[in-house]
């Protein structure tokens, strides 16, 4: 772990001397860019109905007795927008005392303890202002951007907690839009939501550990279709300016480069369709100088290539982070799949797809694993050396011989080459995959004029729960958690399907909410999971947050690491749409 005096003076380089924020009333012609969401993890965007902004307070030494003081690693967003047509939120959760909400890995706290989150707004014009915020243990905790800072900026951000107790805490972004880019079209009304990324790479067991952002990162999603924008958000949280070259993997081409430079202490925002042009589907690998954080939000009105959904286009947007490349050495990739072809039980109408991204000069074969009930089907597909190639689930499916309906079957993919040994270890190629899913729904705003739509992309796993920050079942908004144990054995097979075994639990989950109200737990037993139509290993078990807590903002974890989070919403009663988020561990404040 970074030593707590290591990172208190990483968060305190950061703190920008006399920054202020843009005084209201200065507006500055808009003009397009771009954010946007993935499927099913950690923050609230929904307290953003009504709720106030959160009381900022001067200083951070809080109030507390103890002697000394922590800060935690410090936390980034690169994307957030306050310009016509978007609004921004912050959300984030303080589980100290209980990181993994189940009892778990629990520190004492002391004596009047005090906690205060840390935010640097650092925008498209550096950094305008830097704030502070009561952050009570167990509690939540929602920040409008717009009020914070003003209208008119591309803001990303650095966070950090200081505390004078025992710490671990979550944060996530949302946004909500009405996106009209560089004109054209008619606003394309949606929201979605990003996880906080750690100033600092622990690796999956902890062992692996880098100090500082990425220099090296890929996403392998990417489209300048028509009816898709496509934008790159680049934060510079560094003294000195960043040298980007953008390499662009376009799939049946190969390899495009740019070169783009991002002031010290600012935002950048690139627009893919003026690097590559119209038409293209890419990859890309982003390569810096300097540690630096990218995000590719992408808006779209996407038309359903399901026979059954013609007509109306869906629309909305989605956002992902990009992947350092330290993490591509976990080879294994777990995915939740929806299935297109049928409806989904209880949301509405859904297209699946799978991008594959290959930065290595040869080709690269990638196996596919679907987990059926009865057992997993298999199929190898090759990508071409530094290309993105595509495939659509439905399309798998049916080259499987399986049925493309449902809530669909977890997919699993696997560099289908055996890896060379070098030193004892297993040296794999380093290759990534997203899976971006188009959704209609039709449930409580099914009369709005515009169907609430999504297009979500998929993450790997924490090695332990999943844990969402975000989180709102107030009016105007729906909130449902997707959970799987996802594991391939004969022994929980057996063990699920006993009769003696229908009252055990099989899943558990605890809420948090504001003010430190006390947690709750909800357990599913194997009954429960199996009359939702869950199957061993296969099933996945949709809970609907709202049936249990109405009327709530609230932050929710689950034993299981293969979860996501899907909010749907009219958002203000203004903007419908869908925003989905991954799940998250826990950052503690370093001892």
């Amino acid at each position: 772990m970074i030593g707590a005096k290591e990172a208190k003076r990483t968060a305190r380089r950061w703190r920008p001397e006399g920054a202020k924020a843009r005084p209201e009333g200065s507006e500055r012609p808009a003009r397009a860019r771009a954010v946007v969401a993935a499927f099913l993890g950690l923050a609230l965007a929904a307290a953003c109905l009504a709720a106030p902004s959160a009381r900022a307070s001067e200083g951070g030494e809080g109030g507390g007795s103890a002697a000394y003081t922590r800060a935690s690693v410090p936390q980034y967003f690169a994307e957030g927008c306050t310009r016509e047509g978007f609004e921004t939120w912050l959300t984030a959760v303080n589980g100290a005392n209980n990181m993994g909400y189940d009892g778990r890995n629990s520190y004492p706290i002391t004596d009047d303890p005090w906690w205060k989150l840390h935010v640097d707004y650092v925008t498209n014009e550096g950094v305008v202002a830097s704030k502070a915020y009561d952050f009570p243990m167990q509690s939540r905790l929602s920040i409008y951007v717009n009020a914070e800072i003003g209208p008119g900026y591309d803001v990303g951000f650095v966070l950090w907690v200081e505390t004078n107790s025992d710490n671990a805490f979550l944060v996530e972004r949302p946004m909500y839009f009405s996106y009209v880019g560089r004109g054209g079209h008619e606003p394309w009304q949606g929201g979605h939501v990003a996880p906080q990324t750690s100033g600092v790479y622990r690796g999956n067991s902890g062992a692996e550990y880098v100090p500082r952002l990425p220099l090296r990162q890929l996403f392998a999603e990417g489209t300048t279709r028509e009816g898709f924008d496509e934008w790159i958000c680049v934060l510079n949280p560094n003294d000195e300016p960043a040298q980007l070259t953008l390499n662009y993997m376009i799939e049946g081409e190969g390899l495009f480069p740019k070169q783009e430079v991002v002031p010290a202490r600012h935002r950048a925002t690139f627009y893919v369709a003026d690097h590559v042009g119209r038409g293209k589907d890419v990859s890309l690998e982003l390569v810096s100088d300097q540690p630096v954080l990218a995000e590719r939000p992408m808006y779209f009105s996407y038309r359903s290539v399901n026979p059954e959904r013609p007509g109306r286009p869906w629309r909305g947007g989605h956002t992902a982070v990009a992947v350092r490349e330290e993490a591509l050495r976990f080879r294994g990739f777990h995915d939740f799949a929806f299935c297109p072809g049928l409806r989904v039980p209880g949301m509405g109408w859904a297209d699946t797809w799978v991008c594959l991204q290959n930065p290595n000069p040869f080709d690269l074969p990638i196996k596919f694993v679907v987990y059926a009930p009865d057992g997993y089907a298999q199929t190898v597909k090759t990508v071409p050396a530094r290309q993105r190639a595509t495939f659509y689930y439905p399309d798998l499916l049916c080259e499987l011989g399986l049925p493309a309906g449902g809530v669909g079957y977890p997919l699993h993919l696997v560099q289908n080459d055996p890896p060379r040994k070098e030193g004892g270890q297993s040296i794999y190629h380093d290759y990534l995959v997203e899976r971006p899913l188009y959704m209609e729904f039709d449930s409580v705003r099914s009369s709005a004029e515009q169907p609430p739509a999504d297009g979500t992309v998929a993450y790997r796993p924490p090695a332990y729960g999943s844990y969402f920050a975000e989180g709102h079942t107030g009016d105007g908004f729906e909130e449902w958690v997707a959970s799987s144990t996802f594991v391939m054995s004969e022994y929980w097979r057996g063990y699920y399907n006993d009769p003696a075994n229908q009252d055990e639990v099989w899943f558990t989950y605890f809420s948090a909410f504001p003010q430190g109200r006390p947690l709750e737990k909800k357990e599913v037993t194997i009954a429960q999971a199996r009359a939702a139509g869950v199957s061993y290993p296969a099933g996945i078990y949709l809970w609907r947050v709202g049936a249990d807590y109405p009327n709530t903002d609230i932050s929710v974890g689950t034993q299981s690491p293969y979860a996501e989070r899907v909010m749907i919403f009219s958002y203000k009663g203004k903007w419908v749409g869908m925003h989905s988020g991954v799940p998250q561990e826990a950052e503690r404040t370093p001892y």
